[in-house]
Formats: structure tokens, C-alpha cells, sequence
């Protein structure tokens, strides 16, 4: 690794970090509804555990937006299909949900969750794959 990749590699954000701590906040509040089945669960703990994970990839995302020096092109191209095919895989498992017939609660929580997790999955990715280009 030349000098060039060591500065700039310094200068990012903990994107990779941030993400999984959002990652494990959003399974947090998946496990936790799990657990509690056949039974309603708290959801006020859920939509906690949903609220941070959100506010920890809204923070994320701020502070690699700031970032100037970086390879955005291999970024965006990355996320792209990374996007598409989280895309494709969220969608699948709603059409499960919806089929499973769950409450509105548990439903708008567990899309909730999902959506972030699938955001925050791609997000890891591409930001890794351009960090190292």
C-alpha cells in the first residue's frame, strides 16, 4: 500500500462499523419479536431497537457523504446491483410476511427492519469494494 492509500484510508469514516452496529441493532429487535412468538411482544422495545438502528445508519450516511476523496464511481456501480438484489430478496421474504397473515404491528416493524437491514448490507459492500479500489 502506497502513502496515498494510508492517508486517504485514514480520512474515512467508520462506515463499516456503523453498519454493523446498525445491522445488529435491526436484528436485535428481529430476534427479540422471535423470541416472543406465539405472544404479542413488547413493541415499544422493537420500535426502539428499529429507531436506533435508523439513527445510526442516518449518521452513517451524513458522515460518508461529507467524504470528498473517494472512489464514488466504483461506489454508486456497486451499490447499484448490491441494491437490486437485496431488493429482490426483501421482497421475497414481505411476500412472506404478508402471506403469514401477521398482525399490522408486527408486520410494519419486521419491513421496517428489513428495509434497514437490506439498506445497510449494500452500504457495507460497496463502501468496502471502493475504499480498496
Amino acid at each position: 500500500m502506497n502513502t496515498d492509500t494510508n492517508k486517504t484510508t485514514r480520512n474515512l469514516p467508520p462506515v463499516n462499523l456503523l453498519c454493523v452496529i446498525s445491522m445488529a441493532f435491526v436484528i436485535g429487535a428481529g430476534v427479540y419479536m422471535v423470541s416472543e412468538i406465539p405472544y404479542a411482544p413488547n413493541y415499544a422495545v422493537v420500535f426502539s431497537l428499529v429507531i436506533v438502528s435508523l439513527l445510526v445508519f442516518l449518521v452513517n450516511v451524513a458522515m460518508l457523504a461529507k467524504v470528498s476523496m473517494f472512489n464514488w464511481k466504483v461506489f454508486f456501480q456497486v451499490i447499484r446491483w448490491t441494491l437490486v438484489a437485496y431488493a429482490v430478496i426483501s421482497g421475497v421474504l414481505i411476500y412472506v410476511f404478508v402471506f403469514d397473515k401477521m398482525s399490522s404491528k408486527s408486520l410494519s416493524l419486521l419491513i421496517a427492519a428489513l428495509i434497514l437491514f437490506a439498506l445497510n448490507v449494500p452500504l457495507n459492500i460497496a463502501f468496502t469494494v471502493a475504499q480498496y479500489q
